[in-house]
């Protein structure tokens, strides 16, 4: 009998002592943890040197796809989190997309903002949005290539909502679906330029976050334009829910077109802001929100999206009004398309029966 209770008080010592290791070390399921924020700051200090992110040299993509040309289809800010995901889990997620998802078929590239990280694991449902640390469900990764993205820019101020490991994450599941992860939150490095390459014909987007990072561009901008790239800055900039632009961003984007820019498309006020034709190059300053659960005002659930057919020395803007319903982006039809075509007509001063927007680069 003495054998007996020793065997059992052994046992029962080993799997306390197993239990507060096994929950030490932070191998907690995040579904049952309220504070989701600061369970995955613990994971990053477990687990940041066990993901191996492989990013293509040069940060290139290489289409290959007739005609020798490049078309571009790009959009604004996409968050995933919080009432998004609470409202398509799982694979209802493929849903948010299905209103849209032909648009991005279209081009031989694909580019929006991934306003935050791609977790690894499954996220809490938080149907809120007061929370500003955002993490997006893993299935994240296969809507984006559901919808044909070629490329996301990083460079924004959510990137590393979820530290070192949730951004290694990002970039490996990016690579793993062939899309560029293109700029940093708060530097501007080795991957702030994507390269798209169709034959003779290339791109490159260079993405900053213009609200952390102070940098000269002149330089990165006539190197491209050396390889006889098309450029195109999509800058993090501006003031938030402000449907005009202010005077800090018009003069960068002036300062990079003087140096060499073929085209500004920027992203972060949450709202769709005006834009210009400077040396005659085309200037957006804010396409908006994409894919966002800002259902609180009208004008942060409307969005652009620009189709871009680039010619050898000109480029045409074709533009995609959408609207945000039930967090779903669709396209914007009748009065309301022709309203916001009107106006941007109106500002590039062109005639809005052509149905495109054409500039000589």
């Amino acid at each position: 009998m003495k054998l007996y209770k020793s065997i059992f008080s052994f046992a029962l010592l080993f799997l306390v002592v197993f239990f507060i290791t096994y929950f030490a070390l932070g191998k907690i399921d995040v579904k049952n943890v309220s504070d989701h924020a600061s369970t995955l700051d613990n994971t990053v200090v477990a687990d940041q040197d066990r993901i191996e992110v492989e990013i293509p040299e040069e940060n290139i993509q290489v289409i290959e796809k007739a005609p020798n040309n490049i078309s571009l289809t790009i959009a604004g800010d996409a968050m995933f989190d919080r009432a998004v995901d609470f409202h398509y889990r799982d694979d209802k997620i493929f849903d948010v997309i299905s209103d849209i998802k032909d648009v991005f078929g279209r081009n031989n590239v694909s580019f929006i903002n991934l306003e935050g990280p791609i977790s690894s694991v499954p996220i809490p449902a938080d149907g809120t949005r007061d929370s500003m640390v955002f993490n997006f469900p893993p299935k994240t990764i296969d809507v984006l290539a559901d919808l044909g993205i070629s490329g996301v820019s990083l460079a924004n101020n959510h990137t590393n909502n979820n530290g070192k490991l949730g951004l290694a994450n990002t970039k490996k599941v990016l690579g793993e679906k062939n899309i560029l992860a293109v700029g940093e939150e708060s530097t501007f490095g080795d991957y702030s330029v994507g390269r798209f390459v169709n034959g003779d014909a290339k791109l490159s987007i260079i993405a900053i976050n213009c609200l952390e990072v102070n940098k000269d561009l002149s330089e990165i901008i006539a190197q491209e334009k050396t390889s006889g790239a098309k450029v195109l800055v999509f800058p993090h900039w501006g003031e938030e829910y402000k449907t005009v632009h202010n005077s800090s961003q018009q003069k960068l984007a002036h300062a990079w077109i003087d140096a060499g820019v073929d085209m500004v498309v920027g992203g972060h006020p949450h709202v769709v802001q005006d834009g210009e034709e400077y040396k005659g190059k085309p200037i957006f300053y804010s396409l908006g929100n994409f894919i966002f659960d800002q259902t609180w005002s009208v004008p942060t659930q409307q969005g652009l999206v620009l189709n871009v057919d680039f010619k050898k020395d000109s480029a045409e803007v074709e533009l995609l009004p959408i609207e945000s319903i039930k967090y779903k982006p669709t396209l914007k039809t009748g009065e309301k398309k022709d309203t916001v075509l009107k106006g941007f007509f109106e500002m590039f001063g062109q005639d809005v029966k052509t149905g495109v927007l054409s500039f000589k680069l």
